[in-house]
């Protein structure tokens, strides 16, 4: 029986995961303009929840391949507090180039194709897909991923209108005294930044971004003020990157057309972080073409996923609503119960309500609480 085939658009990270687990079973052709450019700028740091996705994550020679440092703490800091977590699960920091190319790989091991084109768009004709690629170049498919980024050509054609933001993040040599066992996030709302910091291999890594949009210009010159006040001694790498902010309007996909990872905003609007929500939507995205569905089942099948960016949005809103002292007063609280949030994945999972529940007395709390749901 011939088997069915599936094109997808883009390399990056959703690309060659959604490749390498469908390549067993279709024929895969991936297209990328520029396979080169898709070292994804990512923060490099992810949940142990990562481990869980698939099986490939926790072999032996993946771990010593991939996992370049393993952080057990997580130092939170406001304007005039800070709050130190011992993490329920150690955090695990990556190297994303190893990822993608033992994802693409073992794709390509599976019988997975590559072909460096530029894709232009896409029709339909007798129930078949047809795309066609600069140069006058057409395909056809029974299945196409579009998985090529926060700027896609077909998400927009599909209706989706995707707000982004800029992100700058840079590989340091500093003068001070790095933690390994550590990251940090400092939180100032007044200026609307974000700032994480981790170590990776002997450097450290300095990820910056804002709460509401920020131009490039203004990003890089607020980033060399962060860089100096860490007392860089010498910058290894510095990359910007488009971060898509997830809403609730997302389209992601239509009858056999389907749109994975960036393309589809599945990004937490809190830490910006993209690869397991990417990887947990492919997971879902694969089961659905082996089972022979469409884009609507599909989108209900990422429900759960959806309710979770949700709520991370919701959160990410309040942050822009609430002020400095109002995140003091939120660390004092986490203080008083380190075990508020078990996690940074699955919020509706490990948020614990039970905790909540006797801050509802709390005036201040309950402020806060209906500025979150005014959002």
């Amino acid at each position: 029986m011939k088997r069915k085939n599936v094109v997808i658009v883009g390399s990056g990270f959703a690309g060659s995961f959604a490749a390498y687990l469908l390549s067993k079973n279709f024929d895969v052709l991936i297209i990328d303009k520029n396979p080169k450019s898709v070292e994804r700028k990512c923060l490099r740091l992810l949940t142990s929840s990562f481990f869980s996705i698939n099986p490939i994550f926790r072999t032996e020679s993946f771990n010593r391949k991939v996992i370049v440092n393993k952080i057990p703490k997580a130092l939170i800091v406001s304007k005039h507090n800070n709050v130190q977590l011992n993490l329920e699960s150690p955090e695990i920091v990556i190297n994303p180039k190893k990822l993608r190319h033992i994802l693409l790989s073992k794709a390509m091991k599976n019988g997975a194709k590559f072909l460096k084109a530029n894709f232009s768009n896409f029709s339909y004709k007798n129930k078949r897909l047809i795309i066609a690629l600069n140069g006058k170049k057409t395909l056809s498919a029974d299945f196409l991923i579009d998985a090529s980024g926060a700027e896609s050509i077909i998400s927009r054609k599909l209706g989706n209108k995707i707000e982004v933001k800029n992100a700058i993040q840079a590989e340091i040599m500093t003068d001070k005294k790095m933690q390994k066992s550590l990251w940090t996030a400092y939180i100032d709302i007044s200026s609307k930044d974000l700032v994480w910091l981790f170590p990776y291999k002997n450097h450290l890594t300095v990820s910056y971004t804002s709460t509401i949009p920020k131009s490039k210009e203004l990003l890089s010159q607020k980033f060399k003020m962060i860089l100096k006040m860490l007392g860089t001694k010498k910058i290894f790498k510095i990359e910007q990157e488009k971060i898509p902010i997830w809403n609730k309007s997302i389209i992601y996909g239509q009858n056999n057309v389907f749109l994975l990872g960036d393309s589809a905003a599945q990004v937490k609007a809190t830490t910006y972080g993209g690869i397991v929500p990417l990887f947990r939507a492919a997971k879902i995205l694969e089961s659905v073409i082996s089972k022979n569905k469409n884009a609507e089942e599909y989108a209900k099948r990422l429900s759960g996923l959806s309710n979770e960016l949700k709520m991370h949005a919701l959160i990410s809103r309040a942050l822009s609503k609430i002020s400095d002292d109002d995140v003091d007063f939120l660390l004092e609280l986490i203080k008083k119960n380190k075990k508020l949030i078990g996690a940074r994945d699955e919020l509706s999972k490990n948020i614990n309500f039970f905790w909540l529940l006797p801050n509802l007395l709390n005036l201040r709390f309950l402020s806060l609480l209906f500025k979150a749901i005014r959002a």
